[in-house]
């Protein structure tokens, strides 16, 4: 199957996040096709909304209870954190189809509303097939309720349909998408932070830093090997997926304010920042123990991020929109809807269309003028 798509490279773009979707949908990897496993997840679907919370877990069961409180509050904030990001990425997924639809297929308002519903749906059922197939996932209508709640703000969001690109709007695009880059980045971090902080319940005593300094876990990726496999990947997968997507909002970021190749060892010092100043609050923190995996994972995952950027970004302009080798220019884009579209090829003739060759007509002359005469 080959695929142009040269002078569409949103549609690229939502594919591949599509993608990216169903790729985060599957973390931990564990996924199983057996009947009974399929049996038994949908027997645990929680149809009821948030019970997911009130629902006592393993931790809760067994802890003291001052600590049964923390973990309740860490399981409050980290599962609205991660509601908060399912909410996000489909309104992403919408504003990005809506603005396909309508700046590159120049479908009317109406038609565009009705296709993202329709491939934001179905994105939503897949996304809750795959958490059915994987092992150490529970399908929650919770997740589902979040989800149809980011598609709907996502449809909200106003887009420009007509894709002019004169120098005026060309700038005020530039200063738009650099100030949202800025608003990214520190949306991104204050996530990334706001997880690593949770339980966010700080206690300042004496002998925290030498009980962090002497903990076998403070050495790199200890604390995985006596973790479970689908918990190791899954803490791995969202620390790396984090930082990566940190570290190429910055490059984003960069590239806009003039920069032609953002360094991936700054962005890789940058999540190594960050992952140290998380690291070292959390010594100060109940229940949680600082480690040198997460600063490893800040910097390898901001750097994979850039890099990613930068590829993705020279994809685009050196195949993408790339003309073609054969010197075939793309046609304008047509501002008819695609039935007015219709309506025109089947009322007006064709004009690359073979014409049937008439025989020549030779021009009339007056009676009784010789033929080398000229008509007067």
């Amino acid at each position: 199957l080959q695929l142009d798509y040269r002078g569409r490279p949103r549609t690229l773009l939502v594919q591949a996040y599509c993608a990216l979707l169903l790729f985060c949908a599957a973390v931990p990897f564990s996924l199983s096709l057996d009947v009974a496993h399929l049996k038994r997840s949908v027997k645990q679907v929680n149809v009821v909304p948030f019970a997911e919370v009130a629902s006592p877990t393993p931790a809760l069961k067994t802890a003291g209870a001052g600590e049964a409180d923390l973990y309740r509050q860490w399981l409050r904030f980290k599962q609205g954190s991660r509601w908060a990001a399912e909410a996000l990425s489909f309104l992403i997924l919408a504003w990005g189809l809506r603005k396909v639809f309508r700046r590159e297929y120049r479908f009317p308002s109406v038609s565009a509303a009705l296709l993202t519903l329709w491939i934001g749906c179905g994105m939503m059922l897949a996304v809750n097939v795959v958490h059915l197939l994987v092992v150490s996932r529970v399908c929650d209508v919770t997740d589902a309720l979040f989800q149809g709640a980011g598609l709907l703000l996502g449809m909200a969001v106003p887009i420009r349909a007509d894709g002019s690109h004169s120098p005026r709007t060309h700038g005020h695009d530039r200063r738009l998408q650099l100030r949202l880059s800025r608003f990214a980045l520190i949306g991104v971090g204050g996530w990334i932070a706001f997880n690593g902080l949770l339980p966010l319940a700080f206690r300042f005593e004496s002998g925290r830093w030498t009980q962090a300094l002497r903990s076998h876990d403070l050495l790199p990726f200890f604390a995985y090997f006596h973790a479970r496999m689908p918990v190791m990947l899954d803490d791995l997968a969202e620390k790396l997926v984090s930082f990566a997507v940190l570290g190429g909002v910055w490059a984003w970021g960069r590239s806009l304010a003039g920069e032609r190749h953002p360094s991936a060892a700054r962005a890789a010092w940058y999540g190594t920042l960050v992952a140290t100043g998380i690291e070292i609050a959390q010594i100060y923190l109940p229940l949680r123990v600082p480690s040198l995996t997460d600063v490893i994972l800040g910097g390898a995952g901001s750097a994979f991020g850039a890099v990613t950027w930068r590829h993705t970004r020279r994809l685009f302009r050196d195949i993408v929109k790339r003309p073609r080798r054969t010197g075939h220019k793309l046609p304008p884009p047509s501002t008819l809807s695609p039935f007015e579209e219709l309506l025109a090829s089947l009322a007006e003739p064709d004009e690359n269309a073979p014409r049937e060759s008439l025989p020549p007509v030779s021009s009339p002359r007056r009676r009784g003028t010789p033929p080398s005469d000229p008509i007067r």
